[in-house]
């Protein structure tokens, strides 16, 4: 259950889907999946290109930043696609329960044309 890309093109914006490891991982996993895999079926009514399915360890996520404890989607920069993205990912899959915010960048690097999907308590 490692990193998988479920779409390889790069005609949009770059989406990430990360599930939260550790208790309620298999549940997790399999709506990430999921997730994922609809998103990429939409890929152009949705303007996403790539299409990534990636775990998220719970050191990785407490240790570095992170701090995600809910589903919840991020964009970089509020003024550009990625958001309009997300915020259309999130309206089509009200079962999650995203929260789009503005994220924080990686490692101190800001992104265009990226954003996050979390799935961190939703495993139905």
């Amino acid at each position: 259950m490692g990193k998988q890309v479920i779409r390889s093109a790069l005609d949009g914006v770059s989406i990430d889907v990360l599930w939260c490891q550790g208790a309620g991982d298999p549940e997790r996993y399999a709506y990430a999946l999921n997730l994922a895999r609809q998103i990429a079926a939409r890929a152009h009514e949705f303007h996403v290109g790539r299409v990534q399915l990636k775990p998220l360890p719970q050191a990785t996520n407490v240790q570095h930043g992170y701090n995600v404890f809910r589903n919840l989607m991020r964009y970089d920069f509020p003024d550009e696609p990625q958001r309009e993205v997300l915020l259309d990912i999130a309206a089509a899959f009200p079962d999650g329960n995203f929260l789009p915010e503005r994220g924080v960048g990686a490692h101190g690097q800001k992104f265009h044309d990226y954003g996050s999907i979390f799935i961190c308590e939703h495993g139905a």
